[in-house]
């Protein structure tokens, strides 16, 4: 993965100072909501998991990762909308 990172500097160097400032507000925005939204999401969700497993309540364990699956797709998709919408205001 590093070269693609590196390849990617590289190609973003040569399009100008605007695109490597815009890539570096996205950037951002991306790691703030990864880690206040889903990274706190999922272990909160993994701690709770593993708690029923620990309870050997394994029927309940399948049913939860599946609700804690599309809560997340959902939360997730809810995020990206939002920031469709947020990035209008960062690109002007």
């Amino acid at each position: 993965m590093g070269w693609r990172t590196a390849a990617g500097i590289a190609i973003l160097g040569r399009l100008g100072t605007s695109i490597v400032a815009a890539n570096s507000i996205t950037s951002v925005v991306r790691q703030l909501a990864m880690v206040f939204l889903l990274l706190d999401l999922q272990t909160q969700q993994q701690l709770w998991l593993e708690k029923e497993i620990g309870k050997k309540r394994f029927s309940y364990s399948r049913n939860l990762c599946k609700r804690n699956f599309y809560f997340t797709l959902f939360l997730s998709s809810l995020v990206g909308v939002a920031l469709l919408y947020i990035a209008k205001t960062f690109l002007s």
